[in-house]
């Protein structure tokens, strides 16, 4: 993790091609399909990082910052198309990716910085999505949901 001021260049580039224009172009490409199917539901993987940032993280806080305001447009652009458009934010997940930053597992669910003192499972991120995909959130659209154990909260 690095401040912008010592990221190079490329890393910058290749993190906007995965987390914007890799998203860009799923987008252009898969909502045609929704229109013509009569409704879809688009679900974006924002972060809370986008509302609490870490030190060394200003890449990837504005690019999963810049999917909050995505969705918000997407779902004001496509609505009378009956799409939806939203994003879930998952808190620190007990996954091989978070505990690669720890000494050990345990170490990690030490830092997890949530109110329950736990990492969430990635069962609990994948039911967010689930549910934002289903026809049990026909009436949620253009919002973000957070999955982050009250990461956010202190």
């Amino acid at each position: 993790y690095l401040p912008v001021t010592d990221l190079p260049l490329e890393e910058w580039q290749y993190s906007i091609d995965v987390n914007l224009t890799g998203t860009f172009l799923l987008l252009k490409h898969s909502i045609p399909l929704m229109v013509s199917g009569g409704n879809g539901s688009i679900v974006l993987l924002a972060s809370q990082l986008a509302i609490t940032p870490k030190p060394g993280r200003a890449w990837y806080a504005s690019q999963k910052g810049a999917l909050l305001s995505l969705v918000k447009a997407l779902a004001v652009d496509h609505a009378s198309q009956n799409i939806r458009a939203n994003t879930i934010s998952p808190g620190p997940t007990a996954d091989e990716r978070f505990f690669s930053q720890w000494s050990s597992e345990e170490e990690a669910h030490k830092n997890a910085s949530t109110l329950f003192g736990r990492l969430g499972n990635p069962e609990e991120m994948a039911a967010g999505a689930v549910f934002l995909a289903s026809d049990e959130s026909s009436f949620v659209t253009g919002t973000d949901l957070l999955i982050d154990g009250g990461y956010t909260a202190v």
